[in-house]
């Protein structure tokens, strides 16, 4: 069995979604989180000096969404063909293209760089609210249950990782988006899942 070691912040940021990926796999790894104050000493042994980092047996994987494919290929969360794997990472491009815009709410949730509060105000009626509307228009048309086929994949992972992570921004971002609620508490009660959230409750983003 291969030794997986992540090395990532005490954050959900890039790396939750994959520790839920190797969670719902039922895989054993080493959880690293690295601390504000050591990560200047640390940085310079990781590829590019970012993380995540997947260290697999001593060799390093860098950037979050390689790794996601990576471990989703080797654990059954690609979907059944490649053509719903294709249509994973197009639905997890997508949210990407949302977390690019919500870096001034990161700022300030994290750093006190700017009124948080302002932030949402304008990030909610024009980042969130259509991306929400289009997003559940998805997966309701896919069955409400899965946002690709009918077996989880790792995007059904990371859209839910990244929709929970905005309710603890803003408890009411989701309202009038019931099938996304359901969607969200469905993802996070499979059983591998919930173990692993209800170890770490003291993340902020």
């Amino acid at each position: 069995m291969a030794h997986y070691k992540l090395h990532y912040f005490n954050l959900g940021g890039r790396g939750e979604f994959i520790r839920k990926i190797l969670a719902q796999a039922g895989v054993e790894f080493e959880d690293h989180r690295i601390t504000m104050e050591e990560w200047p000493q640390v940085k310079p042994s990781f590829p590019n000096g970012q993380v995540p980092v997947l260290e697999v047996d001593g060799k390093y994987l860098a950037q979050s969404y390689a790794i996601a494919r990576f471990l989703a290929r080797k654990h059954n969360l690609t979907g059944k063909d490649d053509w719903e794997a294709a249509k994973a990472d197009m639905y997890v491009d997508g949210v990407e293209e949302v977390i690019q815009k919500t870096m001034p709410m990161v700022m300030a949730l994290l750093f006190g760089k700017g009124d948080l509060n302002e932030v949402l105000a304008k990030l909610k009626p024009e980042v969130f609210e259509p991306f929400f509307t289009k997003y559940e228009k998805i997966l309701h048309e896919n069955g409400g249950e899965h946002f690709v086929g009918k077996q989880l994949t790792w995007a059904d992972i990371m859209i839910a990782d990244f929709l929970q992570r905005l309710s603890w921004v803003d408890s009411t971002v989701l309202d009038g988006h019931s099938g996304l609620k359901t969607f969200v508490r469905h993802i996070h009660d499979l059983p591998n899942i919930k173990k692993h959230t209800a170890a770490h409750t003291d993340m902020k983003w």
